[in-house]
């Protein structure tokens, strides 16, 4: 779980626009403070639960920010679009279908 979360968060980390990486920095730590990692067949000690459970956390987090980044730039492409085409239609631009 900590392997993937440091894959993963790298990963989204350079896809995130530089203005945003103190944002992304402060939300989502490079490491996470973690014994080993327990395979399911383990028993799990405190601190190796609680690592779980705080890697998973923030997985959950930044799966839920990537999510409105991602919502927000196709919010963002929609109204553009939208302008666009008002911008079009009320100038009078582009093919106009015939009426009967």
């Amino acid at each position: 779980m900590v392997a993937t979360y440091v894959r993963l968060r790298a990963s989204a980390r350079d896809a995130v626009p530089d203005e945003d990486r103190d944002e992304f920095d402060a939300l989502f730590p490079e490491k996470v403070e973690a014994g080993s990692v327990p395979t399911f067949f383990d028993v799990l000690r405190e601190q190796e639960r609680a690592t779980f459970y705080a890697v998973r956390s923030l997985l959950e987090t930044l799966a839920g920010w990537l999510e409105g980044y991602v919502q927000e730039a196709r919010m963002e492409m929609e109204a553009a679009e939208y302008a666009k085409a008002r911008v079009k239609e009320e100038r009078g631009i582009g093919f106009k279908s015939a009426k009967s």
